[in-house]
């Protein structure tokens, strides 16, 4: 869902009445891509999680957000008044990664915290 949002998003012309705010746009590529990056790896960890192990996982989990990162840049480059821009990337790459590696962090923390308990699973599956 957050895929089709973001692809909508991108599809539209640049907006007219954005704040003048330094680094706003690549605040909110971070913000978005880090979500995404966290989805994508908790639906490969909840698909596959014994075969790649847990490098594996992440890598794939950052490297599937940021790819959609880059192919929307590329999308963006055909939207009249939008253009495709290297930093959005970067931001997006960054984003990936974090969200990935602190939805990593928390979940292996709330093991740790509560190794009996698996109600994490619950909430994960219901969201």
């Amino acid at each position: 869902m957050l895929c089709i949002l973001i692809f909508y998003h991108s599809s539209q012309p640049y907006p007219e009445s954005i704040p003048p705010i330094p680094f706003l746009d690549k605040l909110i590529h971070f913000l978005v891509y880090g979500l995404l990056g966290a989805l994508f790896f908790r639906a490969i960890r909840n698909r596959d999680n014994r075969r790649h192990g847990r490098i594996g996982l992440i890598i794939m989990g950052i490297m599937s957000a940021s790819l959609y990162g880059i192919t929307d840049e590329i999308h963006q480059s055909f939207i009249p008044e939008r253009v495709a821009d290297i930093y959005d990337v970067m931001a997006d790459i960054l984003g990936s990664s974090a969200g990935v590696l602190l939805y990593q962090y928390f979940i292996r923390r709330y093991y740790t915290f509560f190794p009996y308990h698996s109600h994490i699973d619950k909430i994960e599956n219901f969201i």
